[in-house]
């Protein structure tokens, strides 16, 4: 195995764990609040709709921020005014 190749296996294990944090942060809400949570989402981190569902299947790669802010994410929670 190359270094190349050790490379891409990590990548893919980080992908495929950021994959799965995304997913089960995601599936913990009913239906309302998930799309309450994909409008915020792409508002949040200034993505179309499309590519959220190309990054919860797994076609676009991910980022730690972005799994964070979902985890953290709560649809019911009040926009906080100045």
């Amino acid at each position: 195995m190359t270094a190349k190749d050790n490379k891409q296996n990590r990548m893919s294990k980080r992908s495929k764990s950021l994959m799965s944090r995304f997913r089960v942060a995601y599936e913990r809400m009913n239906h309302s609040q998930r799309q309450i949570a994909q409008k915020a989402f792409c508002e949040a981190h200034h993505v179309t709709p499309g590519t959220f569902r190309n990054k919860m299947n797994g076609f676009t790669s991910l980022f730690e921020a972005e799994v964070e802010w979902m985890e953290a994410h709560d649809p019911y929670a009040q926009p906080q005014t100045a």
